[in-house]
């Protein structure tokens, strides 16, 4: 992680009742085999900083081949003090 904003906000999500039975993947900013997630835009490739994952009927990822249907999606960009009026 590069910032303890990220280390903060995964550490908070990870407590929430909330997210119980989800899964919540950080999207590794400075190892490349974890950014293996990102978005084309008419601007490049846009990395967001975490991923939930509903899978249907609560089934957790565990390989290629048993893997539950995702359901929804919630794309998380976290962005410090220095980016609050842009």
């Amino acid at each position: 992680m590069d910032s303890t904003f990220e280390q903060n906000a995964l550490s908070d999500m990870l407590k929430m009742s909330e997210l119980a039975g989800l899964e919540v993947y950080f999207n590794g900013y400075k190892n490349k085999e974890l950014q293996s997630f990102y978005i084309e835009t008419p601007r490049g490739k846009y990395t967001p900083d975490f991923l939930i994952i509903k899978r249907k009927g609560n089934k957790k990822y565990k390989n290629k081949k048993n893997k539950g249907k995702i359901e929804k999606i919630l794309i998380i960009e976290t962005k410090g003090e220095p980016y609050y009026d842009e």
